[in-house]
């Protein structure tokens, strides 16, 4: 045979080669090898797991549990290739309340490290074992009887024979953070189940089973920083359509990301999602100081038919058949708890704000943070009570005084230096949302929030004509009557408003209007000079949201706010 006949050769691949290739798609770091060996632990229903970390898991990862265990028989079995015990037929993966199912995990561990598995089954004593498996390779297999239920699993020598996968194993700091998540994680979602985490056969911890009214001590335990000065938590929840929310957050903060405890789960599974994680930090701005986040433990439960989990090899992402009820859920939830529990600080987002007292409380000093841009917010903590509110500065330095509001739509601020600056909150919101529209247009599905109860609008039938483009603006009405319109979604930008208070007069002024794409920022500019709204209100907190995303020379360009110097006043009497 020829040289070249033997390059283009194909060739079927060893068993074994290929369990070594294959093991890359399922264990990618020693964090992703803990992460199944603990739902196999779990979905045995074990209440007691011991786990030790050596190395970050390159030279030993074990697990013992008191779990149902495994029969003699079938030890051999747990190591081959898509054999499992969770599904039979291909409909039940959308019906698991299991973790795993593929039966691939154990079989990529056993091809790239040294496995030793005991395990004693609850009900059979005396039909247990023990299996040694070297690179995919049985080395041993031998009964084993004994009185200790549960399964016990000893992996060594991580990539032994793929040393080529060690180049993308991290630093060992972010090794072991990853290997802490994963762990935490289930500590989290399984608080009568006892868990004992030992690091390098030295630091050992251990938490004690909870019941589920002092799940907020374990969620302390884990989330907070133990030099933490501040360790209340807020709780929040909600239900709707069969969908249910229970969440923690902190109320200690800080700036930057950089050791954040921050989990998000669907049926007891960690998973990572963008828009709601922004979703959450977007509603909290409300009680944690502006550029400072803090931890958060969201739990939701979603019947299994709503939620596909297999959308990622390592199921870190999940998709839900009905996203927009769940990002909603949560975001109202914690509205509530908000409204419920803040109610001197925050304007209800739900309800007409109280006018009477918006005026009593209209000349304060306030406690101020620099007025920038979003990306530039500084570090200066907020300070509620129904005294101290908070404003942004004029300038970035300076604090300044809130003199007045002087009606519902001008307020009166002052600096240090005794300048004056007039703010139109009209100006100030149609400003914000042209130029949020310019960078969004059109909205679809990600950049809008489902109103979990719709907001009713007395409208003429002119707004019909609108509705496709109102849609496209991510304002999507439903007509009940002749004159009533429900509004079931809004864009993400209005998320922090109360929708009826801005939208009323602004949808008064759509119907009358042949509205399009091009006329979009003309009509909206033209309600400044000509019209004057009678049912706006923009609440201190909203101001304050909006012009955190401008430098004081935007907002004085954008004409919502005007620089009252001597020159501007001396012009007011000639």
């Amino acid at each position: 045979m020829s040289l070249e006949e033997k390059q283009h050769k194909i060739n079927l691949l060893p068993e074994h080669l290929i369990d070594q290739i294959k093991a890359g798609e399922v264990i990618e770091r020693p964090a992703s090898l803990v992460k199944e060996l603990l739902e196999n632990s779990l979905d045995a229903n074990s209440t007691n797991i011991k786990i030790s970390i050596i190395e970050n898991g390159l030279e030993l990862i074990s697990i013992e549990d008191n779990g149902d265990g495994i029969l003699f028989e079938d030890l051999p079995y747990a190591f081959c290739r898509h054999a499992t015990s969770k599904i039979e037929r291909f409909e039940d993966i959308y019906n698991l309340y299991s973790f795993g199912f593929r039966g691939e995990a154990l079989a990529s561990m056993a091809a790239i490290s040294r496995i030793t598995c005991s395990s004693t089954p609850i009900d059979n004593p005396e039909q247990g074992g023990k299996i040694v498996i070297h690179g995919a390779k049985e080395m041993s297999h031998t009964p084993l009887a004994s009185r200790k239920q549960g399964t016990s699993i000893f992996i060594k020598d991580l990539f032994f024979n793929t040393p080529a996968r060690l180049k993308f194993i991290k630093s060992k700091t972010s090794e072991k953070n990853a290997i802490k998540r994963v762990i935490n994680a289930f500590i989290l979602t399984n608080p009568k189940v006892q868990f004992s985490v030992k690091w390098d056969d030295k630091d050992k911890n251990i938490f004690k089973p909870v019941e589920d009214t002092r799940l907020a001590d374990r969620i302390r335990e884990i989330i907070l920083p133990k030099n933490s000065p501040n360790k209340e938590l807020y709780e929040f929840e909600g239900e709707y359509e069969g969908h249910s929310v229970r969440g923690f957050a902190s109320a200690h903060t800080s700036k930057g990301n950089a050791g954040k405890s921050q989990y998000l789960f669907v049926n007891g599974r960690l998973f990572t999602d963008r828009q709601i994680h922004q979703s959450i930090l977007r509603t909290m701005e409300k009680v944690w100081p502006f550029g400072e986040t803090g931890h958060y433990c969201v739990m939701l439960n979603v019947p299994p038919t709503q939620v596909d989990v297999n959308v990622h090899p390592n199921k870190t992402q999940v998709k839900f058949f009905k996203a927009n009820i769940v990002f909603s859920l949560v975001s109202a939830s914690i509205k509530k708890f908000i409204e419920e529990n803040f109610k001197e600080e925050v304007a209800p987002q739900n309800e007409l704000f109280n006018r009477d007292q918006a005026k009593e409380q209209s000349v304060q000093m306030f406690s101020q943070s620099p007025f920038s841009t979003y990306s530039e917010q500084s570090n200066h903590p907020v300070s509620y009570g129904p005294s101290s509110r908070v404003l942004p500065t004029l300038s970035n330095t300076e604090s300044a005084t809130f003199l007045s509001r002087l009606n519902e739509r001008y307020l009166l601020l002052t600096d240090e230096n005794s300048k004056k600056f007039m703010i139109d909150s009209f100006a100030l919101f149609i400003q914000y949302w042209i130029d949020n529209w310019k960078e969004n247009y059109p909205y679809d599905e990600a950049k809008t929030t489902p109103l979990l109860i719709s907001e009713p609008f007395q409208l003429h039938q002119g707004i019909d004509k609108l509705a496709n483009f109102l849609k496209t603006l991510g304002l999507e009405l439903d007509k009940l009557d002749e004159s009533t319109y429900a509004l079931r979604t809004i864009p993400n930008c209005f998320d922090s408003f109360n929708i009826r208070e801005v939208l009323s007069d602004i949808l008064t002024i759509f119907q009358q209007s042949s509205l399009n794409p091009d006329n979009f920022e003309k009509v909206l500019n033209e309600t400044i000079k000509d019209f004057n709204p009678s049912q706006f209100f923009l609440s201190d907190y909203a101001i304050n949201y909006i012009l955190q995303r401008y430098t004081l020379a935007q907002a004085l360009n954008s004409k919502a706010i005007v620089n009252l110097d001597n020159e501007a006043l001396e012009k007011l009497f000639k």
